[in-house]
């Protein structure tokens, strides 16, 4: 791999080449630029920017085809998203009593699931959507909407042991405001970004608002100002939705 020799700055950049510029990154915000594809740009080198001192690959069009790799060193790939599969999804079906369409289930129906789910509510294209009520036997039960074979809207799970959680799903996932109820008359309430962070409040039996946050599923509280943070409960709804009860 070779260098090149001209001096490059974030202000003498050269419209066909994306450089890394620290200076750029640091006081405008800019992200930094990765290529598309490997058969398309090879890594030219590494410069300096003649400014701000920060160093970054500097990339250009490939012209012969070397598929990425300069001297044998392989260039830096494009970054693959990440998909993250919902908790509770419709799964292959047992038994089935209801409306039909064209050989399909659609309408009002019941359908019991070959991993012990049942599900009774409307269905649409052979799919959970609308209104509805999943129970899993011995473990939970949600009321709420469903799309696409999944927990999706407003909804209300309630847990075996007495503790309940009712707010928004989205992808099957706590996703924005919501409420968790447990036994002892306390109650949490704030915003969920997931099955294990929430932004949150605790309030006791008598009303009485507790500092407290969620972090990898776990209910954290501190009670004075100079008190540390002590585990309240685990409430990982990933866990409780897939698992079982553990609250």
């Amino acid at each position: 791999m070779f260098q090149l020799s001209i001096p490059v700055t974030h202000r003498s950049l050269r419209p066909s080449l994306n450089y890394d510029c620290a200076f750029r990154r640091r006081r405008k915000a800019v992200p930094r630029q990765v290529p598309s594809t490997l058969v398309d740009v090879v890594a030219l080198g590494t410069n300096t920017c003649m400014q701000c001192g920060g160093s970054g690959q500097v990339w250009a069009p490939d012209p012969i085809g070397t598929g990425g790799q300069v001297g044998g060193t392989t260039t830096t790939t494009k970054p693959q998203k990440v998909v993250i599969r919902p908790p509770v999804e419709q799964g292959p079906i047992k038994n089935y009593e209801g409306a039909k369409f064209l050989f399909m289930r659609h309408g009002q129906g019941r359908a019991e699931h070959t991993n012990g789910f049942v599900y009774e509510g409307r269905w649409l294209w052979g799919k959970w959507s609308g209104k509805g009520t999943l129970t899993w036997p011995d473990n939970w039960i949600y009321a709420g909407a469903f799309s696409a074979g999944i927990m999706s809207g407003k909804g209300r799970l309630d847990l075996v042991n007495g503790v309940a959680f009712e707010g928004k799903f989205r992808r099957g996932i706590p996703k924005g405001k919501g409420i968790a109820y447990f036994t002892n008359g306390v109650r949490i309430e704030g915003r969920w970004s997931g099955c294990e962070t929430a932004n949150v409040k605790l309030f006791d039996s008598a009303g009485k608002p507790v500092k407290a946050r969620i972090q990898g599923g776990i209910i954290q509280i501190k009670e004075g100002f100079f008190s540390k943070w002590k585990i309240f409960a685990d409430f990982n709804m990933r866990t409780i939705l897939t698992r079982g009860v553990s609250v």
